[in-house]
């Protein structure tokens, strides 16, 4: 089966998360986001682009070369994609999940 496909459970999702964290804090950051965004599409407990996104600092996602968080212009925009579509998905005023 395919990573994303699993099946899922609130611990093996909070298990995947914290390795996607891991990933991204050991550097490998278009690496993490690209499983997220897999993952993303099949989560029911857990918000995969959130839990990358907030190990980010706001400034951060604003400088024309951040340091550590150089992603491919591909990657950006599936992560834009996605996070529109989740917002499209949802009301503001609802949880994501």
């Amino acid at each position: 089966q395919r990573e994303g496909k699993q099946p899922s459970s609130p611990e093996a999702e909070a298990s995947q998360a914290r390795e996607l964290q891991e990933l991204f804090q050991e550097g490998s950051v278009e690496d993490a986001f690209e499983r997220a965004l897999q993952r993303q599409e099949h989560a029911r407990y857990v918000d995969f682009l959130e839990q990358l996104c907030s190990l980010v600092q706001p400034d951060q996602w604003l400088n024309e070369e951040p340091a550590g968080l150089q992603l491919a212009v591909q990657v950006r925009m599936k992560l834009m994609y996605a996070l529109a579509q989740q917002l499209s998905d949802k009301s503001l005023d609802e949880g994501i999940f």
